[in-house]
């Protein structure tokens, strides 16, 4: 595999950055600055639908006279989540698309100990963590010390430019995460993904951050449990955007190991262009190596990845 994933890699080429399509809203969101390990804004032009068990225990509500009917889903029509040193410590905002339905979330969320919640109208701002990174999340959530993305993280936007301007799908999620092995491999976890060696496998390259959007033709509902069956079921896929600290030509020479820690293949050709490749089940999952920038792209069907993946190519081919 050796010389075809050096073939991969080629040189470092002058990648052309655009205007890539977002969920809307993304660029208008309020982006607490700090120490974050991910950051993820969730949109779609129609409500999104999320079970109300999410916040907590739904009995909960009825203690509420204001609820005269407790419903199993609640719409919202953004959120924005930062998360701190582990899954476990994240702060954000949840923009219902009824006043009434942010307060029957915060009723629920109010209960637990663990969370630090209030409400202005129609958006319910949560911490959940202890010690100094929750304390600063708190502070900068509640005091409006936030920024736009591109002021808070521009090495982020400049990767993020590198998406789609015009990607086969609507996007519906973008933001970005930091390369910590323990952080990618509990998120391939929870998603049933076999992809425990990527933040090694990233990390083998010198990749620091990734960047990502997901895309999907469908409305956006959000199961009670993320897992392998909803990315398999829900149409729903996604591009992410890495950049090596090689150069185009070294990187060439740690490729291998890459592609061999998480499975790659060669042999599948995208837009005229040879791309790395791997099935597991109902996942597709794309790898090429343009210069020192790496395009993944992840769906649950091979026609989709290769949409996706000739939506980035085609651009740079120009």
């Amino acid at each position: 595999m050796v010389s075809g994933v050096l073939l991969l890699a080629g040189c470092s080429p002058s990648l052309v950055k655009g205007t890539p399509k977002l969920p809307p809203g993304f660029l208008e969101a309020p982006v607490p600055e700090g120490d974050l390990s991910a950051y993820l804004f969730l949109a779609q032009e129609s409500p999104i639908t999320i079970p109300l068990a999410r916040f907590g225990d739904p009995a909960m509500a009825a203690n509420n006279p204001r609820f005269l009917e407790i419903p199993e889903t609640v719409g919202i029509n953004w959120l924005a989540l930062a998360v701190g040193p582990d899954l476990d410590s994240f702060g954000g905002v949840i923009a219902f698309n009824r006043d009434l339905l942010a307060e029957m979330a915060g009723d629920l969320v109010f209960g637990k100990p663990e969370v630090s919640a209030s409400r202005d109208g129609k958006q319910l701002t949560l911490v959940r963590g202890t010690g100094g990174w929750a304390d600063a999340m708190k502070v900068a959530l509640r005091s409006g010390d936030v920024s736009s993305f591109q002021d808070a993280y521009p090495d982020s936007w400049e990767l993020l430019r590198l998406l789609p301007e015009n990607p086969p799908m609507d996007p519906v999620a973008a933001g970005f995460t930091k390369v910590d092995s323990t952080l990618l491999d509990s998120l391939a976890s929870k998603a049933g993904l076999g992809l425990s060696g990527l933040g090694q496998a990233l990390g083998s390259i010198n990749v620091t951050n990734i960047v990502y959007a997901a895309y999907t033709n469908e409305p956006l509902n959000l199961p009670e449990e993320f897992g392998r069956d909803y990315l398999e079921e829900s149409g729903v896929g996604a591009v992410f955007v890495a950049q090596s600290s090689y150069p185009g030509f070294l990187l060439g020479f740690f490729l291998n190991t890459f592609a061999d820690s998480i499975g790659l293949e060669t042999g599948t050709e995208v837009s005229g262009q040879d791309v790395l490749s791997r099935e597991e089940g109902e996942m597709h999952l794309l790898v090429k190596p343009v210069g020192s920038i790496i395009f993944l792209v992840l769906a649950s069907s091979s026609q989709d990845a290769e949409l996706l993946m000739a939506s980035v190519l085609d651009p740079q081919a120009g």
